[in-house]
């Protein structure tokens, strides 16, 4: 895990509420290597789904997971990660993923503790932004218990 990532310029203004930054908001990069026996590859099964109340259907697909996992943390209590996703075609054999081809395109998901109870509910396309940012994090710096 790295040290604090420090976000100045155009970064900095992203990751901000209000006139100021998310006062005790740590961002951390974890760098996830794949190896041969656990690669960053995982099959994501089918998925039914209600939204705006319909039934909605998603495939099962694969993916490879960039080794660049981003952590947001307030207080030392982690409230999301944001995970960069590419779809691939791939299958397994003898145990172990082969990889056929990937996409050529990354997506960002993240990943959110939205009760503050260290279960990742929420999962929201792109980065983190500080309209996500949990109200049980916030209230934490207001409330420390």
């Amino acid at each position: 895990m790295s040290a604090p990532v420090i976000f100045q310029g155009q970064a900095a203004a992203a990751l901000r509420f209000g006139p100021g930054p998310v006062e005790g908001l740590t961002t951390r990069v974890i760098i996830h290597e794949a190896t041969e026996a656990e690669p960053n590859l995982f099959e994501i099964p089918r998925q039914e789904f209600e939204q705006d109340g319909k039934h909605h259907v998603m495939s099962s697909q694969m993916m490879v997971m960039d080794h660049w996992v981003w952590r947001y943390d307030v207080d030392g209590k982690v409230v999301a990660y944001t995970i960069g996703f590419t779809p691939v075609y791939g299958h397994r054999e003898n145990g172990e993923w082969i990889t056929e081809s990937e996409l050529a395109c990354t997506f960002y998901g993240t990943f959110i503790d939205d009760r503050g109870d260290g279960v990742f509910r929420l999962l929201v396309p792109g980065w983190m932004t500080p309209d996500l940012m949990p109200q049980s994090a916030l209230n934490r710096k207001k409330d420390p218990a």
